[in-house]
């Protein structure tokens, strides 16, 4: 019964996320899937936030607005709370919460404000989203393109010792190759060493999206150089 409420309300969001881009012209666009995925990964993240601390804390638990008891603590109070949590729960300052953003939803740049919010989150959880493998092994990664934007994949550092274009691993793959475009709606799948430990960046070589739009990851490498 509760998955199939929960069902129900999954695709309540996703029509009304639906029903708000068509409105302003962008149904059955790209940029429709980029903000479904945003809207949904963001209240992931406080969902998982809000789960968690209220696992380890009876007062947050019992709290009629468990963001307003979160904010409501100090700084030393939030950072020991979050220490205690698990690993891969991402860690929210206040102004990170559903909450405040809603209280803002009628600033001019609420837009913007979204964007900066979804960048420092990204930022303040480098360690939680970043990829680790060791140094050595061959690396596999399938890259792929939802928007209506053609991506140049790029990882700084590093050669892709073979690259299958489209993601069609059956077909023989492009050797040595740096940079890649991945047209809108594509993928590929590149294979690569990486023999030197690190922290490796895989960015959008179109700069600007890279460095302003947030189109970057990290990988980690560890092991000895």
């Amino acid at each position: 019964m509760v998955e199939i409420e929960f069902q129900q309300k999954t695709k309540e969001l996703i029509d009304s996320l639906k029903g708000i881009c068509a409105n302003y012209g962008l149904g059955n666009d790209g940029n429709e899937f980029k903000i479904i995925t945003q809207v949904f990964l963001y209240k992931f993240l406080n969902d998982k936030f809000a789960f968690e601390t209220k696992k380890l804390d009876q007062t947050i638990a019992n709290a009629e607005q468990w963001e307003t008891t979160l904010t409501a603590m100090t700084n030393d109070e939030l950072e020991m709370l979050q220490m205690t949590m698990p690993a891969n729960t991402a860690r929210l300052k206040p102004v990170h919460f559903i909450g405040y953003l809603f209280s803002q939803q009628n600033a001019a740049d609420f837009a913007k404000l979204f964007d900066d919010t979804l960048m420092d989150i990204a930022v303040t959880n480098n360690e939680v989203f970043s990829v680790m493998t060791d140094s050595g092994e061959k690396i596999r990664l399938f890259v792929g393109v939802g928007s209506h934007i053609a991506a140049n994949f790029h990882i700084v550092g590093v050669i892709f010792d073979k690259l299958y274009l489209n993601g069609a691993i059956t077909n023989p793959p492009l050797l040595n190759v740096q940079t890649t475009t991945i047209a809108p709606g594509s993928a590929v799948m590149i294979e690569f060493t990486a023999s030197v430990p690190g922290k490796y960046l895989l960015v959008d070589h179109s700069l600007s999206r890279a460095i302003d739009k947030g189109a970057m990851a990290e990988l980690i490498i560890e092991g000895s150089k």
